[in-house]
């Protein structure tokens, strides 16, 4: 299965510096691209469904970029960069596009610099 890699900045350790991490387990929804369900728990845990997450690409970048991935009930959203800062221009951009889709962004978590 492949892995779900997240890594952000935190106020204590700025973008060069060590991040957060967090490591999962994702697998494919049949039928759904974009569609992941993730794990954070360990494996032998896997057999709940409670332990697994869904995890939708709602937008991305032609040249992958930037996702922006969030759930079905609309209640987590994130807006991912390959680079450490992402143009505060675009991030307005995405920001705006998920409040269309129907996400509450009050008050969005900005984790990494804008530039």
């Amino acid at each position: 299965m492949p892995t779900a890699r997240s890594a952000c900045a935190t106020p204590a350790a700025p973008a060069t510096a060590a991040k957060a991490l967090a490591e999962g387990i994702a697998r494919t929804v049949a039928g759904h691209p974009g569609r992941l369900q993730v794990r954070f728990a360990p494996g032998w845990l896997s057999w709940l469904p409670l332990v697994w997450a869904d995890y939708w690409v709602v937008a991305l970048d032609t040249e992958y970029q930037w996702a922006v991935v969030g759930d079905p009930d609309h209640e987590y959203l994130w807006i991912l960069s390959r680079e450490p800062t992402m143009d505060a221009a675009l991030f307005a951009e995405l920001k705006d596009k998920a409040k269309a889709m129907g996400y509450d962004l009050a008050p969005p978590v900005v984790a990494a610099p804008l530039r």
